[in-house]
């Protein structure tokens, strides 16, 4: 069976279908399986039942029909499962439904789930056991004790609940390992396994119609004598019959904790009589004219479902129940429950934080209906804009009337070209790539075929006329599928997709039964390693087809279920260029044989190939030129550049073809010369034609689809699109237009009747970001990437007004008007607010009249974070905090209450990030949050209405209300959803699909009959059919609350607004930000206690005005003020408690560091990352990333070792690297920005949490890995500078970070659950700074806190419900302990706890305390180091310490707890190891026999205590990277601040060696060249110059010091050998340059023509090269050429033969700049080197009059090429024609010499100040700071 048959047909499923019996499992013919699917017999049941078990379940399996293409066509309702799990197994059960409109959803249960996931075609349930005995259900493996299960899935609930489809029929199931199965069955009846057939008789159950009945036997479990069914079996039903568990998954299938009740068998026990009543519904013969619908429940996400009703009441009089005492059934039980008001008050009366999508049990007594109506409320009427250009599309006619078919998001758009009309496809949920017609010749298509991207590579097959699915086709091993092609009778489809593998992908499918019952299957597939642009079905036979590619031309063909393909053989004797489309001869087409059919193809170089369809061969070959040019044959060859063509038709008469230049040409068909042209105005990359040939459709890459009338000659533009993503939309609903704007540099104006374009305003220079119409005029004004905000007048397309300076460069994320348009108010991304005046804006423009920095929040929030009220009065804003929202006075800013969001339902930190007025009377403010909550408040007092959780899954993009606010419309998930206002309806939302894209705007229409929704690549108009039938007046504004109609009205409403007739100015700077408050704790036997002060939220009935929270004469109340601003609390009591110390007065943190080294403080970094940059894609990258070298000593803790594994994770800069040891395999981790400061890795080392501070406009974040792939599952934003440390406790379920010495913050986390990121639990703020933190091994709610002035904290964790509250207790440290420190302050800077409970906490003056954790008191302490203690770790009766000492020592703690001992006497030092550098990161086994610690020398080292020794893992940079250099040996030089030179190899890039000078810094280094004649010295020789201007020569062979020279007195800037390696070349700071001798030390001269200029850089051409400059008369051969570039741009050129005492200056360069770059320290950097391969040419490269490399001809003495740069270079190196800028963006660009283009690369954490390419130029090395990267060069 292939679907759902006709009902009369049913009848054999009714009342249940055995489907193993129908469908003789036990034979294997109409089922399968695969892998170890076994028949045993089963002792309990006595009876045969299949074992299904495999390591992998998907390997394992029975699949009911045999084949995925087949379907069982079982229209029952409810679905049972006969099955028992494997014990300490895991199984998955697959079943794939089909809806009503065609779509198949796939419902999978497994326990191997962790939670509920859901997709618009698959849905993915957790499935909880029950042990046997146990009264709660356990995720994860079966346990060994575990009942045989009947589970029953209500499959239309599910469907309709989920994905809002209807349930059409069961189309197949898969059941995987590990299970045991008897059976499974469907039904319509809900059967009771525990009612037997005796008892239901009793009962008056007479009949299978029954909501219960009991279950047949061949459907039951045998149940022994003296045996209850319970006892012995489970069921599960879904949706669940029993409250939710807390413990588990939120809608999870698992077993129902309530039994069957006395009181249920009672009710159950009435007799009843035969009803044709649905399962579900309550019925009764004496008031059936009274019955009720449907008994049901809210239904929420986050909570479990109650189940519908499955009994049928009859003798109960509904009478009996009132609306204060009701009888609540869910499935066959009942239990009283008492209500608080009755229905009507319910739905009248909202209470403060009311859940109003929480489960109710009660009755509804009125006709209201239960699901907002009508359904659909939406209707889609009108898309503007297409899909991606190179997306197919085509033309047919129907009865005279032609019609485009064109995919838009995930909408297919069927537009009548005469009307203009529009019909939809509607069903994909992500965008369409692909269409397919069928083309009847002489008639319109009746089947049309539409893929998606996104794996699967689904398909849908529609009917054409009736806009209906007719079947979904996926593909398992698809991705993407990007071509289709029908043939011309609909019976073959051809998809052209990718593998999993990238590879192409080429299916064949059976379509011919489509239309008839549903059924598509696959004929052959193949897969292919050439790339397929174009694939067309032959039109005589459907077995054959024809593809072109970029060089390819093939024919394919289907035999025996196979798909071969033969290729066209091209000629070699020309360039023909790559295929870009290919098609059939269609003259005469339907009368030619196989063997005489012609297929075209064109080119990219502009030819047309004609190849012979049967042998196979190209026939002729024509080359197409532009209207000045002929064409020419095979014979002819003619020099001129051919049409570059996209696409070719043929008709009877003439030749389509479409072309890069933008013309749509027609041609005869000898294609001499084209007779039509047609310019647009972008690339033509798609045509179609009618059948009659008289219009020809063409696509271009502007976004227009237009056509041509070939008889009238005449061209009309069918519709425009957008060719970027749109970032902004508004509506002028006066004159009826939408403005949208876009990255495509434009901004443009619709007509919403008529779809047409008016208005396209170009920005070549600019992106806009954020749009605004006026609510009067015919004015819009927009804001810009580049901060500038303009005002334009729409039908004289002219500037009114522009501020080119008001937002200083930052991005504008938000603009608005107000109601009345007479202000303007803009915000930027840095949190700048700008008021401009509108009041007379067509004269005057828009001056601005206030600026404020540092009010809003600071991030791209997007256009929806400002909104103002509907009388224009109020504006609210997100700030000037991330958790705050703001409400201020349009007229002026001038704040007049905050409302604090930051804590939320659950203690979790929900953020807000849309704001929204609704209009009056209700006057709301609503909030959607990051959590996806919707927050009602009031906003007069800022108190909080109700809450609504998960609006949608995803982020909630935008919501909108109607002016009567009956409903509310949301955007998320690429879902439109339509709410009741109120949330209180049953079903109070509906959900519709069509957007591809995040959905950005929505909007009303005045009339309130259209909703606009717009998404990045399309605006959807649709008709909202939810008006009332009584018209709705118009919503007018009072106007004495409008800014006025005359300057003196205006000026009077000013100085009302500023509160206050005292202050009629604005105030010139922003208010204060909130300052944190503090909750009151005190101390009672040690345990702290919380006064929580009750916010009351009263909701008060005030009329519109000034709002109550600004009345100066109010009586006060408890909410804060700051600067006479206050600050409401929206979340009252249900704020999370935080932990604080027991003092009254407000805490001080000091901005001053610690004086320890423990404490993390950032390196000083001034640069931002670049915010645009020019990547290359995938696949041709110049460089990928090698590796990393070094690691960050000035981090702390960011060293974690995993001795079991062996995976070793530390950071270098801004980067992690995990190395394992055994393989010495390394991956690196890009995901910060700046410099990590500390690691924190799971117990159970699969999670790897990285933390980086916070700098400029970027946020301090925490990194969560996947330590396995590397990938970053999730990130967290809290702290607002650096985080110090981070600890996870024992059992990995919470995260524990600590900020800095600038916040003193500490926050605790939820664990990451695989999916979504960690929620924040709790936060607080301590007096201190804290230094470590460490988590209790033995408890894992409790950890310790150690920090600055002795301050040591006992934390402890109380989880209230899902709540989290800190509790703390402060340990009191003994005198004695001070007096050791000789009056030195004391600061805890490290702690451990040992197996016993012990906390050993070490100081900055090397003491360790020992504490007992049961009272909190130290009872002994010890010197254990001689200096600040970093790093410990205890094990049994051991203790490391280690760190300021360099030393690492191991004590032993044999006796510490003995009372009778004295302090020190029992503890004996075991075992001390070195190392070169201060500790400040450790990790060692649990016998701390071997570990590995980083030191702030930026080194890594392995330690063996068995064995006492070091092994040095990670060498590096403390200090910044000041030269690199190579030589042609294999080894590579590198020198820092700290006076080092380290040798490396460039194969292993491990160090060979290190030279360094104390007490100076090393500017320069530079190998010998080992390609020249040694007279004198050394083969290889490396030199360095230092900070005291001297120079130190070191042999690398003997590695010993050669010479040291000092031939200057300031810093040496830049040296380098010459050619023969006889001297060496220096110059230094104060613009000398000297040469010294090698061979006797001597300076033979000193150049000073740079003229106290530093010298940047030093360059020599090795090569004898002979020039003729033009200065001489003669032509002068130089042996050697030096080149020295000084910092003030001037570049002097020598012919040099130093053994001779020759040196000529032969050209002096002076590079020009703006005249206000007075020195050189406040520029960039200038360098000039010779060319690698032409030695005429000099590359210069820094500060001018443009960001560009310059190309200098010592011959021709000037500038022969100018290369653009993007920005400005700190240092650059070349080779070949490849050069290297590295930039103070931290970019490192790649720049092809010859060709001008550049690819930019991103990682360093710092500006790049070094980079150098290899010898060879297979290696790049480029330097920022201390972090070297190596990279592998894949050009030149």
């Amino acid at each position: 069976m292939n679907g759902p048959q006709n009902p009369n047909r049913l009848l054999w499923q009714h009342p249940f279908v055995n489907v193993f019996k129908q469908f003789k499992v036990e034979n294997w013919k109409k089922a399968s399986k695969e892998g170890d699917v076994t028949s045993v017999m089963d002792k309990h049941l006595k009876c045969t039942v299949f074992k299904i078990q495999g390591s992998i379940p998907a390997g394992n399996f029975i699949q009911l029909p045999r084949t995925s293409t087949q379907s069982l066509g079982l229209t029952g309702r409810f679905l049972y499962f006969m099955f028992k799990p494997l014990p300490a197994k895991y199984f998955v059960i697959h079943v794939d439904t089909v809806s009503e409109d065609g779509l198949v959803v796939r419902i999978s249960f497994s326990n191997l789930f962790k939670e509920f996931k859901s997709t618009s075609t698959w849905l993915q349930f957790p499935f909880a056991c029950q042990p046997v005995g146990a009264k709660t259900n356990f995720m994860g493996p079966a346990p060994v004790a575990q009942k045989w299960t009947t589970l029953v899935l209500d499959l239309h609930y599910i469907l309709s609940m989920y994905i809002n489809r209807k349930f059409s029929h069961l189309k197949n199931i898969r059941i995987c390992a590990n299970v045991l199965i008897k059976n499974c069955f469907t039904s319509d009846i809900s059967y009771d396994p525990r009612i037997s057939i005796i008892q239901a008789r009793k009962m008056g159950i007479t009949s299978v119609d029954e909501n219960s009945a009991p279950m047949p036997r061949e459907m039951n479990f045998f149940v022994p004598k003296n045996k209850e069914w319970d006892d012995c079996y489970d069921i599960v039903r879904f949706p669940l019959d029993s409250p939710a568990d807390p413990s588990l998954p939120f809608d999870s299938i698992r077993r129902s904790d309530l039994p069957l009740s006395s009181t249920q068998r009672k009710i159950s026990s009435r007799k009843t009589k035969r009803s044709n009543a649905a399962p579900g519904v309550i019925s009764s013969p004496e008031r059936k004219e009274k019955l009720h619908s449907f008994i049901s429940c809210l239904y929420n996400r986050t909570l479990v479902v109650i189940t519908k009703l499955s009994l049928n009441i009859r003798s109960y009089d509904i009478q009996q129940v009132s609306n204060h005492e009701i009888i609540s059934i869910q499935g066959n039980k009942s239990s009283r429950q008492q209500t608080l008001h009755d229905q009507s008050h319910r739905s009248n009366k909202t209470l403060p934080f009311e859940r109003t999508n929480q489960n109710t049990g009660v009755f509804n007594s009125t006709n209201q209906s239960s699901s907002l109506q009508p359904d659909p409320i939406l209707k889609l009427r009108r898309v503007i804009g297409f899909g991606d250009h190179n997306s197919s599309f085509g033309i047919f006619s129907k009865g005279g009337n032609d019609i485009i078919v064109y995919a838009c998001n995930s909408v297919v758009v069927a537009m009548e070209t005469a009307t203009g009309h529009q019909h939809f496809f509607i069903g994909h949920t992500e965008s369409v790539t692909a269409i397919a017609f069928n083309q009847m010749h002489g008639a319109a298509p009746c089947i049309l075929a539409s893929a998606q991207s996104g794996a699967g590579g689904i398909v849908r097959i529609w009917r054409f006329e009736s806009q209906k699915c007719a079947a979904v086709i996926r593909s398992q091993h698809a991705t993407k599928m990007n071509l289709l092609s029908f043939s011309r009778s609909g019976a073959i489809l051809v998809g052209v997709g990718r593998d999993g593998h990238g590879k192409n992908l080429i299916i064949v499918w059976d379509t011919s039964g489509a239309l008839r019952h549903g059924s598509v299957t696959v004929i052959a597939k193949a897969h292919s390693d050439v790339e397929i642009h174009r694939i067309e079905v032959c039109p005589v036979d459907d077995t054959r087809m024809v593809s072109c590619g970029r060089d390819n031309l093939r024919f394919w063909r289907v035999r025996s279920n196979q798909l071969r393909s033969c290729p066209v053989a091209v000629p070699t004797d020309r360039k023909i260029g790559e295929f870009s489309d290919v098609t059939f001869a269609r003259a005469g087409i339907n009368k030619l044989l196989p063997e005489e059919t012609s297929v075209f193809t064109c080119t990219k170089a502009g030819y047309i190939v004609e190849v012979d369809f049967h042998k196979v061969t190209i026939t002729s070959i024509h080359r197409l030129f532009p209207s000045n040019n002929t064409s020419t044959d095979d014979s002819t060859m003619i020099d001129f550049t051919g049409l570059s063509l996209n696409t070719v038709r043929f008709t009877d008469s003439y030749v389509a073809t479409g072309s890069d230049d933008g013309f749509l040409r027609l041609w005869p068909l000898d294609l001499s010369s084209a007779f039509i042209e047609a310019e647009h105005e972008g690339s033509v990359s798609d045509i179609d034609i009618t059948p009659d040939g008289v219009k020809v459709l063409a696509s271009t890459t502007a976004g227009t689809i237009g056509y041509l009338d070939v008889a009238t000659r005449k061209y009309s533009t069918l519709m425009r699109s957008h060719t970027s993503v749109i970032r902004d939309t508004c509506i002028d609903g006066l004159r009826r237009t939408i403005s949208t704007c876009s990255d495509d540099h434009t901004i443009r104006v619709w007509d919403i009747d008529t779809l047409r374009q008016f208005y396209d305003f170009a920005t070549v220079d600019e992106t806009p970001t954020a749009l605004a119409c006026h609510p009067l005029l015919e004015i819009f004004a927009c804001g810009f990437e580049t901060g500038t905000v303009r005002v334009f007048h729409v039908s004289s397309t002219s500037v009114l007004s522009e501020h080119p300076q008001v937002h200083s460069g930052s991005k504008v994320a938000a603009i608005v008007f107000t109601a009345s348009g007479e202000r303007l108010i803009s915000a930027c991304e840095k949190g700048t607010l700008a008021l401009f005046d509108t009041s007379d804006i067509e004269k005057a423009g828009a001056p601005m009249i206030r600026i404020l920095t540092k009010t809003a929040a600071r991030g791209a929030y997007g256009p929806r974070s400002i909104a103002t009220s509907h009388d224009g009065r109020w504006v609210a804003y997100i700030g000037p905090n991330e958790f705050t929202i703001s409400i201020a006075s349009s007229a002026t800013l001038n704040q007049v209450m905050r409302i604090d969001v930051s804590t939320g339902v659950k203690s979790k930190i929900d953020p807000p990030l849309r704001v929204l007025f609704s209009p009056p009377p209700v006057n709301h403010l609503l909030v959607v949050t990051k959590g996806n909550r919707l927050l009602k408040l009031d906003s007069k007092t800022g108190s909080l209405i109700s809450v609504t959780e998960n609006i949608h899954r995803g982020n909630t993009n935008v919501v909108c209300v109607t002016d009567d606010c009956s409903h509310l419309v949301s955007a998320g998930d690429k879902l439109i959803k339509v709410w009741d206002y109120k949330m209180s309806k049953d079903l109070d939302h509906q959900a519709f699909i069509g957007h591809s894209s995040p959905v950005h705007r929505i909007m009303f229409t005045p009339d309130r009959l259209s909703l606009i929704t717009a998404s990045e690549g399309a605006i959807f108009i649709w008709d909202f059919l939810g008006n009332s039938h009584t018209p709705i007046a118009p919503v007018t504004m009072d106007t004495t609350h409008v800014i006025g109609l005359g300057r003196s009205v205006k000026e009077g409403l000013l100085m009302s607004a500023s509160g206050s007739e005292e202050e009629p100015e604005p105030r010139e700077s922003p208010p204060a930000p909130t300052a944190p408050t503090r909750e009151k704790v005190t101390h009672k036997n040690g345990i702290l206690s919380q006064k929580n002060e009750r916010n009351t939220m009263t909701q008060q009935n005030e009329d519109a005005g000034i709002p109550s929270s600004i009345d100066r004469d109010a009586a006060p109340t408890e909410d804060e003020e700051v600067d006479g601003v206050p600050v409401k609390r929206a979340w009252g009591s249900l704020r999370s408690t935080s932990g604080a110390v027991e003092e009254e007065e407000e805490v001080l943190i000091s901005c001053d560091p610690p004086s320890v080294v423990s404490h993390f403080v950032p390196t000083t970094n001034y640069t931002q990352l670049a915010s645009r940059t020019y990547t290359a894609p995938s696949g041709e990258e110049g460089l990928k990333l090698k590796a990393v070298v070094g690691y960050n000593g000035n981090g702390r803790h960011n060293l974690c070792w995993n001795p079991y594994t062996g995976t070793l994770a530390y950071s270098c800069g801004n980067v992690v690297v995990i190395e394992i040891l055994q393989t010495s395999e390394k991956q690196y981790l890009l995901e910060h920005e700046e410099e990590i400061s500390c690691l924190a890795i799971q117990h159970d080392g699969e999670i790897l949490a990285s933390a980086s501070g916070s700098n400029g406009l970027v946020q301090s974040i925490i990194c969560l890995w996947d330590i396995n792939t590397g990938v970053c599952r999730a990130k967290l934003k809290h702290h607002e500078y650096s985080v110090v440390s981070m600890a996870y406790s024992r059992d990995d379920r919470f995260l524990v970070t600590v900020g800095d010495y600038q916040e003193n913050s500490l926050a605790v986390w939820s664990a990451f659950d695989g999916e979504s990121p960690p929620m924040l639990l709790a936060s607080t703020k301590t007096n201190h700074s804290i230094n470590q933190v460490t988590w209790d091994p033995s408890n894992p709610n409790e950890f310790v806190t150690v920090g600055s002035s002795s301050s040591l904290l006992f934390w402890m964790l109380e989880e209230v419900g899902e709540q989290v509250k800190l509790h703390l207790h402060e340990g009191e440290v003994p005198d004695a302990i001070e007096k050791d420190g000789n009056k030195k302050k004391i600061h805890f800077t490290a702690a451990c706890f040992n197996e016993d409970r012990t906390l050993y906490a070490g100081t900055n003056i090397g003491v360790v305390t020992a504490w007992d954790t049961t009272t909190n008191e130290c009872f002994l302490h010890w010197r254990a180091d001689s200096a600040e203690i970093v790093v410990m770790q205890a094990r049994a009766w051991r203790l490391l310490v280690a760190g300021v000492s360099r030393s690492a020592r191991i004590w032993s703690l044999a006796g510490s707890k003995d009372p009778t001992n004295e302090s020190g006497g029992m503890f004996v030092l075991e075992h001390e190891l070195s190392v070169h550098g201060e500790i400040i990161s450790g990790s060692f086994d649990e016998s701390l026999d071997i570990g590995i610690v980083g030191t702030t020398s930026s080194t890594v080292w392995y330690m063996d205590w068995n064995e006492r020794s070091t092994i040095k893992l990670v060498s590096g940079h403390k200090d910044k990277i000041n030269g690199i250099s190579f030589d042609n040996n294999g080894h590579f030089a590198t020198c820092s601040e700290d006076g080092v030179v380290q040798l490396w190899s460039e194969h292993t890039l491990e160090m060979a060696a290190q030279f360094q000078v104390l007490g100076q810094s090393c500017t320069s280094v530079v190998f010998s060249h080992s390609s020249a004649t040694q007279t004198v010295g050394p083969p290889n020789m490396v030199a360095a110059g230092y900070s005291d201007g001297t120079i130190r020569v070191f042999d690398i062979d003997k590695l010993i010091l050669k010479l040291k020279l000092q031939p200057h007195p300031t810093v040496v800037t830049s040296l380098q050998f010459s050619s023969d390696n006889n001297t060496l070349l220096s110059g230094a700071s104060d613009g000398t340059i000297a040469v010294t001798s090698l061979a006797t030390g001597v300076t033979l001269r000193v150049l000073r023509d740079h003229k106290g200029a530093p010298i940047n850089n030093i360059s020599v051409s090795a090569r004898e090269e002979i020039f003729c400059f033009p200065f001489h008369d003669l032509k002068s051969q130089c042996k050697m050429l030096s080149l020295f570039c000084s910092a003030d741009r001037r570049v002097s050129v020598w012919d040099t033969e130093w053994q001779h005492d020759v040196c000529n200056m032969i050209d002096w360069l002076t590079f020009p700049a703006p005249c206000f770059a007075n020195h050189h320290k406040f520029v960039p950097p200038s360098f000039c080197k010779f060319h690698p391969t032409d030695p005429d040419l000099l590359v210069y490269c820094g500060y001018g009059l443009t960001k560009s490399l310059q190309l200098y001809s010592l011959a021709k003495r000037k500038v022969v090429k100018t290369i653009p740069l993007p920005n400005w270079a700190d240092c650059f190196d070349l080779h070949g024609q490849l050069c290297v800028v590295g930039t103070s963006s931290r970019l490192v660009e790649l720049v092809d010499v010859t060709h001008g283009t550049f690819q930019d690369y991103v990682g360093h954490g710092r500006d790049v100040t070094q980079a150098a390419f290899s010898p060879s130029g297979k290696l790049l090395l480029t330097a920022s700071g201390g972090e070297l990267f190596v990279w592998d060069v894949c050009v030149g």
